[in-house]
């Protein structure tokens, strides 16, 4: 238990699993959303919950220690994250208790990592990202920022994954692939050959359905 009181941004799906996964590790939990039925209530996940239309800490009525963007959206939680760094809010990592993370692996703030997931050795991962429930990063890959893996999402030794990539759940991706920024890969695809950015790849192999 680090203590203290952490702000998640967002009332969402993704904002209820970093309240689970948050909850080992702060003390109160705040709600900041532009969601207006949040009005009716005050409340998300039995948590104190604030309405700003432009989701800004000005709306706040309490301190916060650390803060973290809770919504999915990959381009959305990265700007978000990015405004908070800037405004000098101090951004927060969230590990699950039962997530595996190397000693060896760069995690930047403002990332989560759920239950059940692994980060190995020498693996870095940028600002903003979700690795979810189940998910593997292996030794030596690279993540941009805002990338999303989804549940039980694989990704080989050495990978690189550009800014705001999505791989879907159940996808996976060989060892040594490039998978460019933007760029969407399908659930249950396998990708065995680098992705190029700003488009769709779905498929066992994965083939490039679309550009973006």
């Amino acid at each position: 238990m680090t203590g203290g009181t952490l702000l998640i941004l967002g009332t969402g799906g993704h904002a209820q699993s970093l309240w689970e996964t948050a909850r080992y590790s702060y003390r109160r939990i705040l709600f900041l959303t532009n969601d207006p039925t949040v009005l009716e209530t005050q409340q998300f996940c039995g948590c104190p919950a604030y309405y700003s239309a432009e989701n800004s800490t000005r709306a706040l009525r309490e301190p916060f220690d650390a803060a973290i963007v809770g919504i999915g959206d990959n381009r959305t939680r990265l700007a978000l994250t990015h405004r908070l760094f800037a405004e000098n809010a101090p951004l927060a990592t969230i590990v699950h208790p039962t997530a595996a993370l190397s000693a060896a692996a760069d995690v930047q703030p403002g990332t989560c990592i759920l239950a059940q997931a692994a980060v190995n050795a020498l693996a870095s991962v940028g600002r903003g990202c979700i690795i979810n429930t189940g998910a593997v990063v292996e030794h030596g890959c690279r993540l941009g920022e805002g990338v999303h893996l989804s549940p039980r999402a694989a990704l080989g030794g050495n990978t690189v994954v550009g800014d705001c990539a999505w791989i879907c759940i159940g996808a996976s991706a060989a060892h040594n692939i490039t998978i460019g920024e933007n760029s969407v890969i399908g659930a249950g695809a396998a990708v065995v050959e680098s992705v190029p950015p700003n488009v769709l790849a779905v498929g066992v192999p994965a083939r490039v359905r679309r550009s973006f």
